[in-house]
């Protein structure tokens, strides 16, 4: 008796598993079934179709798009190379099926390329997927909106930034399964944090339960049963789904990238240009940001004599130099652009804006607002707060802070 339990659930399990795999899969890794051919000085520009051994043909659009296109089959990488053109897309196969989400592994992708699944090749405008373009490198997920499920749909993998290249290695199709519960929905959407986050779980089927993983392993009913919010404390990638009478949803993910520094980027504690490259992209918000200024970006390397450019400043602490944008337009420009305002180098400054990647690197932009800190012991300072933070007081040829009773260098650090 206790054997045929065991194995009713056994059952039970395995087809709540397969209630969640790819029902289609079109793998890139080797041209052996595809023939596509071709290499990296000898690209592909005409379209062409190809087909597997299954039986499924997909189509390489290059012609009289936006620029030159071209494709060839990566034999060092192991994918599908397109791109050379905005719009530049592969042709699907059309399913017999409702399509849930389309999974495409474009872990080889360029980092700066954007790509979506569209209805029309050419329009970015003809998303087809509930989040829209993704960007760079990874695993990706496109969940498939409602009006565009149907069996027989055309959808198209296309790139939509001109210049840039696409790799795809896999591609997944998933089914929708009737009587399936609603996917997971997050409270907090993954990015890049820098303290814990504690994380809710949702899913709006009544009586579904929210099974989950933070190893990026697949979640099953046999994983751990979601009973109150998540506490994450280190970058992790959380999987969940949703089942109802065996029956599981589509698993949905988020990754919380955790970075630990020390300072808070607030007005009282603003980062360090070696903080914000450890930091990286994806950091949500905008943030206080101190250096020296040191120089400029002409194109993307830092260069110190040159202060023709107004449309960036270069600050640095140490040995760590980032690049800040000056908008057009903008105060910020206006008053700490080294080429109208020369003085400015050498001055320490403080700029709130976001950390996202610029000039090659990571850097301040969107600059909204902004304070002089100071350049030298006789300058006068301004404070992001002066007037809250305390006094300017010069002590053996020095200028200080002093705040509640305590001395203060210009960076912040306090003077025993």
């Amino acid at each position: 008796m206790k054997k045929t339990i065991l194995s009713l659930c056994a059952l039970v399990l395995s087809l709540m598993v397969l209630a969640d795999t790819p029902k289609v899969v079109l793998d890139f890794t080797t041209d052996d079934e595809w023939g596509i051919g071709g290499s990296s000085s000898e690209k592909n520009t005409s379209n062409a179709s190809f087909t597997n051994n299954d039986n499924y043909t997909i189509t390489m659009l290059v012609e009289n798009l936006d620029g030159i296109g071209a494709y060839y089959f990566d034999q060092t990488g192991g994918n599908l190379f397109y791109g050379s053109a905005k719009g530049v897309a592969l042709q699907l196969p059309t399913f017999d099926f409702k399509v849930s989400r389309i999974v495409v592994d474009a872990n080889a992708a360029s980092t700066s390329v954007k790509y979506d699944l569209l209805s029309v090749p050419t329009d970015k405008n003809t998303s087809v997927t509930v989040e829209g373009a993704h960007q760079g490198k990874g695993l990706v997920t496109f969940t498939i909106k409602d009006d565009y499920q149907a069996a027989g749909t055309v959808y198209y993998l296309a790139t939509t930034t001109k210049g840039n290249n696409m790799r795809v290695s896999k591609i997944e199709i998933y089914e929708v399964v009737e009587g399936a519960p609603e996917s997971v929905t997050f409270g907090t959407e993954g990015a890049t944090f820098i303290t814990s986050q504690s994380v809710e779980l949702f899913c709006a089927t009544a009586g579904a339960k929210i099974y989950y993983t933070l190893d990026g392993s697949e979640p099953t009913s046999a994983s751990t049963l979601y009973t109150g919010a998540i506490t994450i404390s280190a970058t992790t990638t959380l999987r969940a789904v949703a089942v109802v009478n065996g029956i599981a949803s589509p698993v949905t993910e988020q990754t919380y990238r955790i970075v630990n520094v020390a300072r808070l980027g607030t007005e009282e504690d603003p980062f360090l240009p070696e903080d914000i490259i450890t930091i990286g992209e994806g950091l949500a918000g905008k943030y206080w940001v101190k250096g020296t200024v040191v120089g400029t970006y002409p194109k993307y390397d830092l260069d110190t004599e040159c202060d023709t450019v107004a449309s960036n400043i270069a600050i640095s602490i140490g040995e760590t130099t980032v690049p800040v944008e000056l908008k057009s337009g903008s105060t910020a420009r206006t008053a700490l652009n080294i080429k109208e305002n020369p003085s400015i180098k050498g001055q320490v400054v403080a700029v709130f804006g976001n950390i996202e990647a610029y000039k090659r690197t990571i850097g301040v932009k969107n600059v909204t607002n902004y304070a002089i800190l100071g350049g030298g012991a006789s300058g006068l300072i301004e404070t992001i707060r002066e007037a809250e933070a305390g006094k300017k007081i010069m002590l053996g040829g020095q200028v200080y802070i002093l705040r509640d009773g305590e001395l203060y260098d210009l960076n912040g650090a306090r003077v025993e």
